[in-house]
């Protein structure tokens, strides 16, 4: 049977146009049980951080990668309601990379935000990496995050860009990195102190400053954002051999890939994101921070700390130290001089 009428396409005056940036994340939560038994609630804490704590425009693709249908269901409820832009579904896992390597190519946008689905995002995280990307446009990979343990993985060429560039200010140690941030990070990968204190062993941090703008030289796998200009340089994620997986599920092509060709990877000075894991946060263990929409805060010194803060303090202090050396001074003559 021959086609009827024309179609109204054809006389589309205008489209609607894709937000400059496109955040991203990839699905997989085969059962709500064990393992997976919170997934769900973390990953709609996850979508609502997002929706909530990011003013600039965006919007959202997801790749579901072989989920259970509670989580689908979920994810078209979702989408229905204008929480999701794109959606994508596949009836089996195809690993981190093989879901990484289809919501990249398939971001509409310039700017490219990866997160896992059980990230937190705090206030101010778009906007701050988007003004490191706009300062240091060498970079192909932006953390919202400084963290020290993934510093030394495939940062040659940021590390050797850096000391190239003498229009840096560069400043290196091993404690620039507020500690209360490390200590946030650590908590939420589920590493004990001595497992985590391995992982940063000999790392120097290195924090980078240009036109006021300061970024860590380390970043990391969970939550990133790039370039549609260098992830077109980058090219296409594919493995060139199965030893470029890490473990059974992750492989670090990304990664490798932007250092090979000399694409920085960095992140942000503040901590904007945060790793949730598979288990909810609760009031009263390391996360409860989150429910007051704010970074990590140290914990409050107790009277001991705050005596030896204060008299430590006070003792820098130059016209202190001029009374106690008079004090001595005199001190001495009286006991030791008559």
């Amino acid at each position: 049977m021959a086609r009827t009428g024309q179609n109204p396409m054809k006389w589309l005056e205008t489209a609607t146009k894709p937000h400059a940036v496109t955040v991203t994340s990839i699905v997989h939560i085969p059962e709500l049980k064990d393992f997976w038994a919170e997934s769900l609630d973390v990953l709609k804490l996850c979508f609502q951080s997002l929706h909530e704590n990011t003013k600039e425009p965006f919007d959202l693709l997801v790749v579901d990668n072989g989920s259970c249908s509670e989580v689908r269901e979920y994810l078209l409820d979702t989408q229905s309601t204008g929480g999701i832009q794109f959606l994508f579904f596949s009836n089996y896992n195809l690993r981190k990379i093989g879901a990484l390597r289809m919501l990249l190519g398939a971001a509409p946008g310039e700017i490219i935000s990866y997160a896992d689905s059980d990230v937190y995002f705090l206030p101010g995280w778009l906007g701050a990496t988007l003004k490191v990307l706009a300062t240091f446009p060498e970079a192909a990979q932006v953390t919202a995050l400084p963290t020290s343990d993934r510093i030394g993985q495939f940062t040659n060429s940021t590390l050797r860009g850096i000391t190239q560039d003498h229009s840096l200010h560069i400043k290196r140690g091993y404690d620039l990195v507020p500690e209360r941030f490390k200590e946030a990070h650590r908590l939420s990968i589920g590493k004990t102190k001595e497992q985590y204190a391995e992982t940063l062993t000999g790392k120097e941090e290195v924090l980078i400053t240009r036109n006021g703008v300061s970024a860590y030289a380390s970043a990391q796998d969970f939550q990133f954002t790039t370039t549609r200009k260098a992830l077109d340089a980058i090219g296409p994620l594919v493995l060139r051999s199965s030893g470029e997986y890490f473990d059974p599920v992750y492989s670090p092509a990304f990664e490798a890939r932007a250092d090979e060709r000399g694409f920085w990877r960095l992140s942000t000075s503040d901590y904007l994101v945060h790793h949730i894991g598979n288990r909810m946060p609760s009031k009263g263990d390391g996360d409860d921070w989150i429910f007051r929409g704010a970074p990590p805060r140290a914990s409050a010194p107790t009277s001991a700390a705050r005596g030896t803060g204060f008299t430590s303090r006070l003792l820098r202090s130059p016209r202190v130290r001029g009374v106690l050396k008079r004090v001595n001074a005199v001190s001495y003559s009286l006991l030791f001089e008559r």
